[in-house]
């Protein structure tokens, strides 16, 4: 994640090195965007999980 730090005019080579960083730049906030996302469907599954854990030991402490 810091390979935008590392390119600068030397860095590319070619007639559109402005294309490249803005393409690195892109790619990276698509890919934090991504893991937010990620972070928050893990965070709603484990809520999901701890729901379902108490509603099965309330289900077998009714049982018991």
């Amino acid at each position: 994640m810091r390979l935008d730090g590392c390119a600068d005019d030397d860095t590319w080579r070619g007639p559109r090195p402005m294309l490249c960083r803005s393409t690195l730049v892109l790619n990276q906030r698509q890919l934090h965007s991504a893991a937010d996302d990620l972070r928050t469907h893990a965070h709603r599954f484990e809520q999901q999980a701890a729901e379902l854990d108490a509603i099965a030991a309330a289900r077998v402490g009714l049982a018991g």
